[in-house]
């Protein structure tokens, strides 16, 4: 058994406030210096389609369907996602269509969520943590410094996991990063919240009910916000007056539950920016349950181990996490959840933070992406809140020897860290190496062939993207967009007839394909792509007017 340590006596004011000061702005600077290199990467995933190709964000009269929320009943990119919509107009008024620009706001999104988790994740741990004795009790105090360095170093957990790396490092998946600021946002103001000053009450109250709405309004797992004031208002809020805490906390979840409403029932029929809606991992509801408990061992597996983090995630990702496996380590969890919870109060709001950022983004309910490293940036404030309270209790009341080697573990993970969060940045310079690095972690993936290959066609390299098209149409000959995409790549490097013979099969497998695809009137000027496409469907209609069956070079 270690030895407790000595009783010391209590450090100054001056020391507690250069403690904490260090505890939030240390994280700060390193989260920002963390994504520096994002700077000069390219538009990859969905940025050319939403900040290059689509017009919308560039209408400045379109301000007036944002605000006015008009704008969830429009057939467009995120129409659901009012504030995630409008803080990417913002950055096209500053920065045009420069992808410096919209990464910089990204990484000051994110170097303020560090912040955020520094502050919040301290103000937590000051308050006691059993559930008896809740004011006042006999409970150990343990020394603003040393719960500041717990803090820091939670939140330098938070700024440098290379999981965070796919929502900081794309400007269109900032919707996770605006959800835990206005998650944290709201928090903050709950902790000031205090009945005994109405004037405080009101404004505390005011914001929180703000930043509710905002989270939600920037994506669906913005429900968070209200579960985490609920959670903290019940077992961490102070216990005077419980009917203000649930009138607070009524009038948060009530604009968040409007808005839901309003997002469900004003939503276009009929869309072409969705053509097909969001399919189910299983055709039955315990199937899904079982495969989301193997979605679950998989993602617990990439937060302890990041070594295989991709943009791409498939069935082949699965492959050695069985339904058994699943069900064993998410019942090990939820059992550690439950144990945890039960010996600290403050746990159950950091166990909370992580359901209530899971539940929208789980399978339960059909999602477009099953799996994606982004879903967890919200859950990570739970969990490295988590963490903050194991080592607040190590520095606080174990031998000094025990908490110095945990200390500087935890430093040396911290930095293993920072080490691939810097590697992973880099992948994510340009949508070929980022879909190369995909394809080399799902060798196995249609899905991360074919998206390589739309890289490389983007690229002006279509002549690489051939033999990838021809070995996944083997692979799957009735999906009409691989026939399209080697149709393409066929048309660019000269090779018509093959070209045709690809491009008739995609328009067999869906007619769309031979329609003139939209585009804005002032958008990008023509792509050897685009004159690829145009030119495959002019000879398609000369070819065959009306209703075509044959093409030039075709038997």
């Amino acid at each position: 058994m270690s030895e407790r340590k000595t009783p010391s006596t209590p450090p100054g004011p001056r020391r507690a406030r250069l403690a904490v000061w260090l505890a939030v702005l240390l994280p700060v600077l390193v989260a920002a210096l963390l994504y520096l290199p994002s700077l000069r990467g390219e538009l990859v995933m969905d940025d050319p389609t939403q900040l290059r190709d689509d017009s919308f964000i560039r209408t400045t009269s379109h301000w007036r369907d944002v605000l006015t929320l008009r704008l969830l009943m429009l057939d467009v990119i995120d129409f659901n996602r009012p504030v995630q919509v409008a803080s990417l107009m913002i950055d096209t008024e500053l920065w045009g269509v420069t992808p410096a620009g919209y990464r910089f706001t990204n990484l000051l999104l994110h170097a303020a969520c560090t912040g955020l988790v520094a502050w919040v994740v301290l103000q937590l741990l000051q308050r006691p943590g059993r559930w008896r004795g809740v004011e006042g009790g006999s409970e150990e105090k343990t020394s603003l410094p040393v719960l500041a360095l717990a803090a820091g170093l939670a939140a330098l957990l938070f700024a440098a996991h290379p999981i965070m790396v796919e929502a900081v490092a794309v400007p269109t998946n900032r919707e996770d990063l605006l959800v835990a600021l206005f998650t944290l946002l709201a928090l903050t103001a709950a902790m000031g919240f205090d009945t005994g000053r109405r004037l405080r009450a009101w404004g505390c109250g005011i914001v929180c009910a703000v930043c509710c709405f905002l989270a939600i309004g920037a994506k669906e797992s913005g429900v968070a916000a209200p579960a985490a004031l609920g959670l903290y208002g019940l077992v961490l809020g102070r216990h005077e007056r419980r009917r203000s805490w649930a009138v607070l906390i009524g009038c948060c979840a009530a604009g968040v539950a409007a808005f839901l409403v309003a997002r469900f029932t004003l939503a276009p029929t009929l869309s072409t920016v969705f053509t097909e809606p969001p399919t189910r991992i299983a055709p039955t509801h315990l199937g899904v349950f079982l495969e989301q408990t193997r979605v679950l061992t998989f993602q617990a597996w990439q937060l302890v181990w990041p070594a295989r983090l991709s943009i791409i995630y498939d069935p082949n990702s699965l492959v050695g996490i069985d339904t058994t496996s699943g069900l064993f380590v998410v019942g090990i969890l939820v059992i550690g959840a439950i144990v945890l919870a039960m010996r600290d109060r403050r746990l159950m709001l950091a166990l909370g933070i992580v359901a209530a950022g899971l539940a929208p983004v789980s399978n339960l309910i059909p999602i477009f992406n099953p799996i994606a490293d982004r879903y967890l940036y919200l859950p990570m404030i739970g969990l490295v809140t988590i963490v903050a309270v194991f080592l607040a209790s190590v520095t606080g009341k174990w031998s000094r020897p025990v908490a110095s080697a945990v200390i500087v573990t935890a430093l040396v993970a911290i930095t293993a860290l920072g080490v691939g969060t810097v590697r992973r940045v880099g992948v994510f310079h340009d949508e070929v190496l980022l879909t190369e690095d995909a394809m080399a972690k799902n060798p196995r993936s249609s899905k991360a062939k074919q998206s390589l290959s739309q890289a490389l066609i983007d690229a002006n390299r279509p002549g690489e993207a051939v033999p990838i098209y021809q070995n996944i149409v083997l692979a799957r000959p009735n999906y009409g967009d691989y026939w399209w995409g080697m149709a393409m790549a066929l048309e660019m490097v000269g090779r018509k007839a093959e070209a045709d013979n690809a491009f008739l099969r995609a328009v067999v497998l869906d007619p769309r394909y031979a329609q003139v695809p939209k585009r804005d009137t002032d958008g990008p000027g023509y792509t050897k792509k685009d004159e690829a496409v145009l030119s495959l469907i002019k000879r398609y209609r000369g070819a065959t007017p009306g209703a075509p069956s044959t093409l030039p070079g075709t038997k």
